[in-house]
C-alpha cells in the first residue's frame, strides 16, 4: 500500500461541502498533508467563514449540487473528488429538498466523475444510511443489510439512496470509497449541527434522549477520508466512529465541563411527538428552548452500537478518545463565548 506522502501532492482535487464543518476541516487537513491544488464548490452567497478561519487554501468555483453544469465544471480534469455536501435536516416537511440535494445531487456528481475520468470519488455518507441489526445489542458493521427502522426519517433515507448512486457509479467503473461517520463532533458555528450540543447544555436544558450511538472527532473523519485516497481502498465503505456512548453520558459530560447541572429528565417515547410542539410554543412566548423535531428525537431514542474495527485496520489511522474531543471542544466553546464569537475551531 502506498503511504500518504507518496501520493502526488499536486494532484487536482475537488471538494463539495467545503463551507460546512466537515468539508472545512477536510480542506485544512489536505493542506496540512501537502495537497495544494484544491478546487471547492460553493453557492454564490455561501458563507466561507469556517474554511477561511481554518486558513484553507482552496480555489472557489460557484455552483450547487442541484446545478448539473457546475458539477461537470468542478470535476473536469480532477484526479480526486471528495463529496461532503449534503442537505442535513430532520424536518419531514423538507423531504423534497433533502432528496433533491442528497440523492439527485449525488447521482449527477457521480455521472460527472465518470464522464470526466476522475480517478477516485471519496463519499462522506453517514451511519444513518446503514441498516440496523436484527438481534438487539448486536453491533452495526459495514455489511449490515439496509432495513429501514421506524426511526429512519427523510434524511436517513436520502443518505441511503445517495450511497446507492455511489455504488452504481462503482459498478460503471468509477473507483470509490465511502465513509460512514457517526455523530461528528467539532468546532464550528455553535447554532448549527452537533456544535449546538454545547450551546444547548450551556442553557441548562433538563432533557436527555434515552438512546445511544457513536461519536467521532471531525478531524478523524477528515484524516480517514484522506487515507482512502489510496487506490488500494476501492469499492469499500468504512464506519468512522471513535466510541459508542449513551446520549445521556455525552450531554452530562458536556454539562459538567461547562459547570452546569446535568440533564435529568429522559425524553420518553410518548414525548417524541409532543415535546417539539411544546418547545415551539415556548419559543413563541419568548422563552429559550431548543429546536427539536420528531425525526430528531426518534433517531436519538435508538440504542445502536457501531463496530469501527475495519477503519482501525487502515495503517496509520487511529481515533482520538471521546473524552479528549469533548474537553478540547468545550475549551474552544468557552473561549468563543468569552469573546462573544459565533463559532470556534479545533486545532489540528
Amino acid at each position: 500500500m502506498k503511504q500518504l506522502n507518496e501520493l502526488e501532492k499536486n494532484a487536482p482535487i475537488a471538494i463539495t461541502g467545503a463551507t460546512g464543518m466537515q468539508g472545512a476541516y477536510l480542506c485544512r487537513a489536505l493542506n496540512d498533508a501537502g495537497f495544494k491544488n484544491i478546487t471547492a464548490l460553493k453557492r454564490r452567497n455561501s458563507d466561507t467563514t469556517l474554511p477561511d478561519s481554518l486558513n484553507a487554501k482552496v480555489q472557489w468555483t460557484e455552483g450547487d449540487l442541484t446545478e448539473v453544469e457546475s458539477l461537470y465544471k468542478l470535476t473536469e480534469n480532477k484526479a480526486f473528488v471528495f463529496h461532503c455536501a449534503a442537505y442535513v435536516s430532520f424536518n419531514p416537511s423538507r423531504k423534497r429538498e433533502i432528496f433533491r440535494a442528497n440523492v439527485n445531487g449525488t447521482a449527477d456528481l457521480v455521472n460527472a466523475c465518470i464522464e470526466n475520468g476522475v480517478q477516485k470519488l471519496i463519499h462522506c455518507s453517514s451511519v444513518a444510511a446503514m441498516g440496523r441489526p436484527v438481534a438487539k445489542q448486536s453491533e452495526v458493521g459495514e455489511n449490515v443489510e439496509w432495513n429501514r427502522s421506524k426511526s429512519a426519517g427523510a434524511y436517513a433515507l436520502s443518505k441511503y439512496h445517495s450511497e446507492m448512486e455511489v455504488w452504481r457509479g462503482h459498478a460503471e467503473g468509477l473507483p470509490v470509497a465511502i465513509v460512514n461517520p457517526s455523530v461528528i463532533l467539532g468546532g464550528g458555528f455553535w447554532h448549527r449541527g452537533s456544535a449546538r450540543l454545547h450551546l444547548t447544555m450551556d442553557k441548562g436544558i433538563p432533557f436527555y434522549p434515552m438512546g445511544s450511538g457513536g461519536f467521532v472527532d471531525v478531524r478523524d473523519v477528515a484524516r480517514l477520508m484522506i487515507l482512502l485516497m489510496d487506490p488500494s481502498f476501492d469499492g469499500e465503505r468504512y464506519i468512522c466512529s471513535a466510541e459508542n456512548q449513551t446520549y445521556r453520558h455525552v450531554l452530562t459530560r458536556i454539562s459538567g465541563l461547562l459547570g452546569k447541572n446535568p440533564p435529568s429528565r429522559p425524553i420518553r417515547n410518548w414525548m417524541i411527538n409532543t415535546l417539539p410542539a411544546a418547545l415551539n410554543i415556548a419559543r413563541k412566548l419568548g422563552l429559550k428552548a431548543p429546536k427539536l423535531t420528531s425525526d430528531m428525537l426518534k433517531a436519538s431514542s435508538e440504542k445502536v452500537l457501531y463496530n469501527n474495527k475495519k477503519s482501525l485496520g487502515i495503517p496509520g489511522f487511529e481515533y482520538r478518545p471521546l473524552e479528549q474531543t469533548l474537553m478540547e471542544l468545550t475549551a474552544v466553546y468557552l473561549e468563543a463565548k468569552e469573546k462573544s464569537a459565533p463559532f470556534g475551531l479545533l486545532k489540528p
